[in-house]
């Protein structure tokens, strides 16, 4: 039985987008068995800042004022199970606010055009991860020459 895209649960997902050298941050997930920018679903009670800040924190060890940057439309497939979910994803910059970046979890900085890139792909990174590099070129480029 197919479902309208509205009718399935919505899940509010924070994304957290962290910068260093003109480089952004992305996280193996062991789930996914992939790279990807850190990111967690909103808790019951927590702000979308909130959540930014837990992804970015879980991933490196920073404190951080996170920045909403944009949303993006609430359909998404999930690369884990590849069924059709419903995201409410909203992006958020990460910057450090004091101390050392201190890995927590396996992570690589890398350009943001190599994530981006279908045509020549750095493996292993979902397509969604590709797709939010994408719209991070289109409406932030300014935040990736930090």
């Amino acid at each position: 039985m197919e479902h309208k895209i509205e009718e399935l649960p919505a899940y509010d997902v924070a994304v957290a987008i962290v910068v260093k050298n003109k480089r952004v941050l992305l996280e193996y997930d062991d789930d996914w068995r992939a790279f990807s920018f850190p990111m967690s679903k909103r808790r019951e009670g927590e702000t979308w800042e909130y959540a930014a800040a837990r992804a970015a924190a879980e991933a490196i060890g920073i404190l951080s004022r996170p920045e909403e940057l944009f949303s993006l439309p609430d359909t998404e497939v999930s690369w884990r199970d590849m069924k059709i979910k419903r995201y409410n994803l909203k992006f958020f910059l990460c910057d450090p606010v004091e101390g050392d970046v201190t890995p927590i979890k396996t992570v690589v900085w890398i350009s943001i055009d190599l994530v981006a890139d279908k045509r020549k792909p750095v493996e292993p990174i979902p397509p969604s991860t590709r797709q939010f590099a994408q719209e991070l070129i289109s409406q932030c480029i300014s935040i990736l020459e930090r």
